[in-house]
Order: structure tokens, then C-alpha cells, then sequence
């Protein structure tokens, strides 16, 4: 992903005919929501070359298609602006997004492979909360203890503040968006025993891995 969507295709594919050439019964690839619906965000696309390459082996697979990573906002991308009281992204303020923590993607791989069954020929999008960049701050610094703001970046700064991919990305999110179903989401998993945590749990159990201040 970092070296490009290129790369990653190519990497995508030959893990793929790696798995094909091994033999490998079960193959569970993580995409991303929305890889098969022509976002013509570069890295979305990427993610279903890949998809359609894994279809065509005859491979046992199963692909989850996770949202927004809680997860990113206590990454290097955002982390040291929210310590410092302020999260910047191009969504505007009152558009919500759907989220889903990384954590729980690791549990619901492993639920997979632990009970294919439920799992193979499965194409799931995977979403456990939805909430505006307004509460989502709100939220950060309701568990952070202090103040974060949200500044928003105009399209027209968009590309040159978070590259093209991103700003195309953000595009979308601003004029379509995620949109799996919740509620059916968060059922199904439950009864799988795979509970997945809202913002607020996430928080509560991560503080972004910001220190609460002296």
C-alpha cells in the first residue's frame, strides 16, 4: 500500500498464485468497503484487482471489505496534530463516517479461520459505528480530558495536504461514502462471537495512545 497501488497489486497477486502454488485451503484477504463499486479511488481500485485475481484461482476464500480504521486517528497521520488539539481532515464536519476497529478485523480473520464454514465464497463488508468529524472530536476530547478541535480542509487544499489518492478518497466520502449495513453488521458478528466496539468503546480501551496530560 505504501509503495503505491501498483505495487500493491503486484504484491496482492503473487501472495495470491503463492497460495494457489501451496495449496492452501482457506485464503482470507482483507479489502476494503466499497472495492467493487468503481470509486476510482487509486487504492480502493487496487484492492479489487486483487479481489478479481482471487476469484478467478478456484481458491477457498473469504474477503472482508473493513471501513475507516478507528485506528487512524492514532496514527502518525493524525496523532501528533490531535495531541496538540486539533484533528484536520478534508470531510466536512457534519458528513458521517463509518468506522470499524482494526482490532476487531484481526478477530473476525481469525474467527474465519477457525470456523470456515460460515466464512468461504463470503464477500463482507465490515462497518461497527458511524459519526460526523463534529462528534468525533467531541468524543476524543471527552476521553482525552481536553479540548480538540476540528479544522476542516477545503477541497481545493485537499490534494496538496494529503495527496491525490486521499483527496480523491475524501471526494467520495463527502459525496457518497460507506454504507454498510450497521445494525446487521454488528448482529451478525455478535452472534459469531465476535462483538465489535463503537468509537466510544475504543476509545475508552485505546485513548489513541495519547498520555493524559500532567
Amino acid at each position: 500500500y505504501e509503495e503505491g497501488p501498483e505495487a500493491e497489486v503486484t504484491h496482492g497477486k503473487t501472495m495470491v498464485d503463492a497460495c494457489k502454488e501451496e495449496g492452501i485451503g482457506h485464503v482470507v484477504y482483507s479489502s476494503v468497503s466499497s472495492a467493487n463499486k468503481k470509486t476510482g479511488i487509486p487504492h480502493f481500485d487496487s484492492k479489487y484487482e486483487i479481489e478479481k485475481h482471487l476469484n478467478k484461482t478456484g481458491l477457498k476464500y473469504t474477503i472482508l471489505r473493513p471501513v475507516w480504521f478507528m485506528e487512524n486517528f492514532a496514527s502518525p497521520w493524525y496523532r501528533p496534530s490531535v495531541e496538540k488539539g486539533v484533528l484536520s481532515t478534508p470531510l466536512r464536519p457534519d458528513r458521517p463516517i463509518q468506522m470499524v476497529s482494526v482490532a476487531d478485523i484481526g478477530l473476525i480473520v481469525a474467527n474465519a479461520f477457525t470456523n470456515p464454514s460460515r466464512y468461504v465464497g463470503q464477500e463482507i463488508d465490515i462497518a461497527a459505528d458511524e459519526m460526523s468529524m463534529e462528534n468525533i472530536v467531541k468524543e476524543i476530547s471527552r476521553v482525552l480530558y481536553r479540548t480538540i478541535r476540528y479544522d476542516h480542509i477545503p477541497e481545493s487544499r485537499a490534494e496538496e495536504t494529503v495527496g491525490p489518492d486521499w483527496a480523491r478518497m475524501f471526494q467520495w466520502f463527502n459525496e457518497d461514502g460507506y454504507d454498510v449495513d450497521i445494525g446487521g453488521t454488528r448482529s451478525r458478528f455478535e452472534y459469531y462471537g465476535v462483538p465489535l466496539d463503537s468509537f466510544r468503546q475504543y476509545l475508552g480501551k485505546t485513548r489513541l495512545g495519547i498520555e493524559e496530560a500532567a
